[in-house]
């Protein structure tokens, strides 16, 4: 546990093991390998060290691997709408596999909350890190189980744990947000208020740090200070810098808020690539609509340092690298 990166620095045999007893579930997941596309199987020995690393996929042709026709079978004609969005039957898959597993993840957080109480450790930093571990772990199991973990090219370009930066990924799909967590490095996310009120996740944030905002000024305010804090403390940012998911895939606009705090605080921006989220999951559905393999990639690119740049020419700079690791119809 010492050796992976992303864990507190320091950390003592008692907190690995009070880490080891949240985790109890995980040998799940450290079973399940990279998959060699047709076929799922356990790791010899279910090794520990498989579990937080990043694992690059090989690539699959979606017109002939089993999983795309899967995919294609349930997909097509298998759609049912609830209201302005909707669900089929691979969706039912997911969502019932996100709620048993969710139950559990719920479980991880609340002996979290217990363990800090009984334990009475004022660490708000290491309690961060240890939630954000559950939470990493409960996205590794739904992705691998529901086929939807991502092929993952270019971490050789992130800056070791510790160095302040912010990473700044495209935002097309609500699977954004585990396939960034799949990166092997331990950060927080900046994210709409409005996610504090989904159950569980809405939590999970929370206790991993997460740093919310709305349109308010005072709400914006509050966020520049929290980034500023946290990057001043060597840890890391995640900012969509397009503000939303885009409706058509396509790399949008950028807002500006990434750039204006890399500027400010003088960290680096690293631009990730994410593609074909919106082809698994789009605005119009609640869940994943097919599985991921073989389509769902996040390329990391080299980082970009704002010193003697503008504000607008770091987006500028940004957006064209994020668009050179997208497919045509997102760039």
């Amino acid at each position: 546990l010492r050796q992976r990166p992303g864990y507190p620095t320091g950390l003592s045999t008692m907190r690995a093991l009070v880490l080891c007893a949240i985790l109890a579930g995980a040998p799940l997941a450290t079973g399940l390998q990279a998959v060699p596309s047709r076929r799922l199987r356990l790791a010899p020995g279910c090794r520990g060290q498989r579990l937080f690393a990043a694992t690059t996929l090989p690539a699959e042709k979606a017109s002939s691997s089993p999983l795309a026709r899967i995919g294609t079978a349930l997909t097509d004609g298998t759609t049912v709408s609830i209201g302005k969005v909707g669900i089929n039957l691979f969706g039912l898959y997911y969502m019932a596999l996100s709620l048993s597993f969710g139950i559990f993840w719920l479980l991880g957080l609340k002996v979290v909350q217990l363990l800090k109480r009984i334990i009475k450790k004022d660490d708000a930093a290491f309690w961060q890190a240890v939630s954000f571990w559950v939470n990493k772990t409960w996205g590794i199991i739904t992705t691998r189980l529901g086929f939807a973990y991502p092929r993952i090219t270019g971490v050789e370009n992130l800056p070791p744990q510790g160095e302040s930066y912010i990473i700044a990924p495209n935002h097309a799909s609500w699977m954004d947000i585990p396939y960034i967590a799949m990166l092997p490095r331990r950060f927080k996310y900046v994210a709409k208020s409005d996610l504090m009120k989904v159950p569980i996740l809405g939590l999970a944030m929370v206790m991993s740090g997460a740093l919310f905002v709305d349109r308010s000024k005072s709400s914006q305010l509050s966020l520049f200070r929290g980034a500023m804090q946290y990057l001043n403390n060597g840890d890391a940012l995640v900012i969509f810098p397009e503000g939303t998911r885009s409706k058509d895939g396509r790399l949008g606009r950028f807002r500006g808020g990434a750039s204006k705090i890399a500027s400010r605080c003088n960290v680096k921006v690293l631009p990730v690539s994410i593609s074909n989220g919106h082809r698994i999951m789009p605005p119009s559905v609640i869940m994943p609509r097919r599985p991921g393999w073989g389509i769902a990639k996040v390329h990391v690119h080299s980082p970009i340092d704002p010193d003697g740049l503008t504000e607008e020419e770091i987006d500028e700079k940004v957006s064209a690298v994020i668009a050179s690791g997208l497919p045509p119809d997102q760039q």
